[in-house]
Formats: C-alpha cells, sequence, structure tokens
C-alpha cells in the first residue's frame, strides 16, 4: 500500500517477532518537525495481544522499498521514560 493508514500493524516476512507500526503516513507533515509520542508496552500489546516483555531494543525506520517510491527521515532528540 502506498500510503498505509496511521496505525496499521503489519509483520516482518523475516522475523516473525518484528511488527511494523505505521506512526506517520504520507506527505502533509514534509520539511517540518513532527512531535511523535508513544507507547511502547501498548503498541506492543496491541500487535502481539500479549504484556510487553523486558525491552531490549526498539528499532526506527523510513521504509519504501516496497512501494517502489523515495523516503527519508532524520530522527533527533528520542526520549524513553519508564510508567
Amino acid at each position: 500500500e502506498l500510503n498505509p493508514s496511521v496505525g496499521t500493524i503489519t509483520y516482518s516476512p523475516y522475523n516473525h517477532d518484528v511488527a511494523i507500526i505505521v506512526v506517520q503516513s504520507g506527505t502533509h507533515l514534509l520539511d517540518r518537525w513532527v512531535n511523535q509520542i508513544g507507547d511502547v508496552a501498548a503498541d506492543f500489546k496491541r500487535a502481539f495481544h500479549s504484556k510487553a516483555p523486558k525491552i531490549g531494543a526498539i528499532a526506527l525506520e523510513s521504509d519504501s522499498d516496497n512501494t517502489h517510491s523515495d523516503s527519508w527521515i532524520d530522527f533527533d532528540d528520542l526520549y524513553f521514560a519508564e510508567q
């Protein structure tokens, strides 16, 4: 899908432990810094239908290989806090 809906969850065909959750999509926020707040534990529960274990890694990506389009992203000032 060229512009998947925010909230869409897909799974890696290479690793069943990897869920890909769309948090932004489309071009309406191009050339702007965007603050994104998320709940990693809630996202895990929604993706895997179980309570999140102790988290060892989180990957952030911008991906367009399946849509044969271009994508780019710049991450800055990432903060994680226990709840």
